[in-house]
């Protein structure tokens, strides 16, 4: 007689979010992974649930596979204006995200409570959520970061902050008035890195102040394009994404030195 498998994780309603608790250690074998896939998209697509804890404190092993299970359900909490944040995760499970760069797209906390917490913290908009367009050249993915809402104290204030766009990895600062309740606000892109391998990558810092003697003491906008790692066809092309984001600029300085 057929046995039924146990249930890969638990479900728990707490008012409008809704945490879901592992339960195997590893999580690696791919046809259960994509059960788990299915069921986890139903959660959205079919029960209508916008925001949702993944708690990982009973896993010890997480394959690249359930990764991929983890970024389509972002995607579609995206689509429907939820949110996803994740728990729970042990050391060597982060070590997973963390070579993926994954850590920089997830709202990651210590524990379930801490994700409900952050979530409730949204719905009563303490906390808000910035959705920033990517300044890259062709990328038409965004970097979401969230923020205390501003105060009449600081409604006049400037503050800076990093984003990293999910669709392409490039990693950016911005500045900007501090995040109110209100209309969109526009902020400025202040420098940005274009990944190429790991720890390799070109970095972009634009309208650094220069002085010219020649002619008549006019000063000028200088870029910078700093070239950490090697510069092969590939990375090359990222080169090319990154001087097309530029506007037009009068000078531009390359940094083909090697790191001490």
């Amino acid at each position: 007689m057929a046995t039924k498998s146990r249930s890969p994780f638990q479900v728990e309603d707490l008012g409008d979010v809704t945490v879901v608790r592992f339960l195997d250690r590893k999580i690696l074998d791919e046809a259960r992974i994509q059960a788990i896939g299915c069921q986890l998209s139903e959660f959205v697509m079919r029960d209508g649930r916008r925001n949702m804890v993944l708690d990982f404190a009973n896993v010890e092993y997480l394959s690249s596979g359930a990764l991929g299970q983890i970024i389509i359900l972002n995607k579609q909490l995206r689509v429907v204006e939820g949110r996803l944040v994740l728990c729970g995760i042990a050391k060597e499970v982060y070590a997973t995200f963390d070579s993926t760069k994954l850590n920089m797209f997830f709202k990651i906390v210590g524990s379930a409570q801490e994700a409900v917490d952050w979530l409730r913290g949204l719905a009563s908009q303490e906390l808000l959520e910035l959705e920033v367009s990517c300044p890259l050249r062709g990328c038409q993915g965004v970097a979401y970061s969230s923020h205390r809402a501003a105060t009449h104290r600081d409604a006049l204030m400037k503050l800076t902050w990093s984003e990293t766009c999910f669709e392409c990895g490039v990693q950016f600062n911005v500045r900007g008035r501090w995040p109110s309740k209100l209309a969109q606000e526009d902020a400025d892109v202040l420098d940005f890195l274009v990944p190429t391998y790991e720890d390799e990558r070109i970095e972009v810092k634009p309208t650094t102040s220069l002085y010219t003697f020649k002619p008549n003491y006019r000063s000028a906008s200088l870029t910078v394009i700093k070239i950490i790692g090697r510069l092969d066809l590939f990375a090359f092309d990222a080169l090319e994404k990154a001087w097309q984001t530029l506007a037009p600029i009068p000078c531009v300085l390359f940094d083909l030195s090697r790191p001490a």
